[in-house]
């Protein structure tokens, strides 16, 4: 294996790829329990010796997925399949026929369906849902812990605090007083446990801190390799960042993002550092080691990666002590 290297993260995070015209969709979601894959048409279950085992074939290809209780929710291009997980079968379908870009339950506990052409809807207390936005074309939904709701579309980003909904902010690329992006085409967005939101578009990346929420957000440009591809952004404790890509595994540590302005390169101080991580960093299994890692997913304290052939976990703070090693050579 090959010693990990420190690289500045300049020469390292260079695009983001719509991922979602490129690779089937991919997540890993969690009960009491089990651990579970859903890839493209088809739920898998952890199994022994970090294999994976097929459980359910959805019929139709997922777009998107979350767990509530014991219901397991599929967003298809055919509307949402709604499966029981004790038993997997299927317990009703909602928006019908209708394309999904999205579902995300917000801190609250009401589901929020980000349909791709007719709009975003809220569960209400009924069970039913209410539209709540019509954006023209929809592409992803995600919410945060602080209570805000967030709606990636073709003309920028929402801003939707679930507690006032008239408070709704749109940040776009021809936005005024401060609410304004370098694109507005948002196809991705991941946040971490504090409320801080990365914003993907087909050229840059916004880094949004959970406290400026009516402020101008922070947009990197991008250099380098345009074919590297991010497949997932995963905060960790204490503001901590995890990038799974094409090129590998980088940790980015805290206090590395500053405040930059609109047209700055992505992490371009010369004392931006971030650590490359390898197969011994994150506890890869010999059986997986040739196997490219594809995404990656937090729970409790463990990092759950994922590889075509198989899925493994290691604790956080490992993660965390090779961090400082790292650092001490410095």
């Amino acid at each position: 294996m090959t010693r990990p290297t420190l690289i500045t993260t300049a020469l390292f995070l260079f695009v983001f790829c719509v991922l979602k015209a490129q690779n089937p969709y991919t997540a890993i979601l969690f009960d009491s329990k089990k651990t579970y894959v859903v890839r493209d048409n088809e739920l898998l279950e952890g199994a022994k010796k970090n294999t994976l085992n097929p459980i359910l074939d959805f019929g139709q290809k997922a777009n998107t997925s979350l767990i509530k209780g014991n219901e397991l929710w599929i967003g298809t291009n055919k509307g949402v399949r709604i499966y029981d997980l004790t038993n997997l079968s299927l317990l009703r379908t909602e928006f019908a026929d209708i394309p999904i870009a999205g579902l995300t339950q917000d801190a609250e506990g009401k589901i929020w369906v980000a349909t791709t052409y007719k709009g975003l809807y809220k569960q209400n207390d009924a069970n039913g849902f209410d539209a709540k936005m019509n954006a023209m074309t929809n592409y992803c939904v995600l919410s945060t812990p602080d209570k805000n709701v967030y709606l990636g579309t073709n003309i920028g980003l929402y801003q939707i605090p679930i507690s006032d909904e008239a408070k709704t902010v749109r940040y776009a690329e021809e936005a005024h007083s401060g609410h304004g992006l370098p694109d507005n085409l948002v196809e991705n967005l991941y946040a971490d446990a504090s409320s801080n939101l990365w914003v993907m578009m087909p050229d840059n990346v916004s880094f949004k801190k959970y406290d400026n929420s009516f402020g101008e957000i922070p947009t990197f440009s991008f250099v380098g390799n345009k074919e590297n591809q991010i497949y997932k952004v995963l905060g960790l404790t204490g503001e901590n960042y995890l990038f799974v890509t094409s090129n590998g595994i980088l940790l980015l540590p805290s206090g590395s993002l500053k405040h930059h302005g609109h047209g700055d390169e992505v992490f371009s101080e010369h004392d931006t550092n971030a650590v490359m991580l390898d197969n011994t960093a994150i506890s890869k299994p010999e059986n997986l080691s040739g196997e490219p890692i594809l995404y990656a997913e937090k729970n409790a304290a463990k990092i759950y990666f994922y590889t075509l052939k198989g899925i493994w976990s290691v604790k956080e703070k490992k993660l965390f002590k090779f961090l400082k090693k790292q650092a001490a050579k410095k």
